[in-house]
């Protein structure tokens, strides 16, 4: 996490064959301080996968709660 913020990257990169991004993949996880840290950094919060889920929708699916 420190180098992906660190590196000045672009947090909303999406990834696989499901266009997570590092944000859904963080709310899938329930991991909420790695949430919080990434949405200060900028990540985008609307941004949909090739499903049309939201980071709060794979959080709501799997049961997380942020």
């Amino acid at each position: 996490m420190d180098v992906l913020l660190s590196h000045s990257l672009d947090l909303d990169i999406q990834y696989g064959e499901s266009d997570l991004t590092a944000l859904m993949l963080s709310a899938t996880s329930g991991r909420a301080e790695m949430c919080q840290r990434l949405i200060g950094a900028g990540a985008n919060m609307a941004a949909v996968n090739s499903m049309g889920s939201t980071c709060l929708h794979l959080a709501a699916a799997n049961n997380q709660v942020m």
